[in-house]
């Protein structure tokens, strides 16, 4: 999910202060959840989705996955796409 967030804010031009400030949320929480090692709240992840213009359900299924091997050997985090429900 983290990996997914950072891809879409980079894809975007927006860097990490600049969503801090639009949903209100600490700039370091923001690094633990782009890093992996912090979840967000389903509230956060419903203001970075509105921040970042993309629908929340496909930031949503992807809230509690994990890769395995060959996903993560695939980079399949970046073949998925925000912009559609899947």
């Amino acid at each position: 999910l983290g990996s997914l967030i950072e891809r879409i804010r980079k894809e975007k031009g927006v860097t990490k202060t600049q969503l801090a400030k639009k949903t209100g949320i600490n700039i370091g929480h923001l690094t633990h959840i782009e890093n992996g090692t912090r979840k967000p709240s389903h509230k956060s992840l419903k203001s970075i989705a509105l921040s970042l213009g993309v629908p929340y359900q496909p930031l949503f299924s992807t809230y509690d996955k994990e890769l395995d091997e060959k996903q993560q050997e695939y980079q399949y985090i970046n073949h998925l796409f925000y912009n559609k429900v899947p």
